[in-house]
């Protein structure tokens, strides 16, 4: 069986704003659970 992209993907889309703070990103990261989000304007 091979793995594709959507096994991994998540439904709900997180993402980070330029105006955000580190500790806002932050915790946005730790409560979502992932270790990376795009970053949008």
């Amino acid at each position: 069986m091979e793995i594709t992209a959507a096994d991994l993907m998540t439904s709900e889309v997180i993402t980070l704003t330029p105006e955000m703070t580190l500790k806002e990103m932050d915790a946005v990261l730790v409560k979502s659970g992932v270790s990376g989000v795009p970053v949008t304007e």
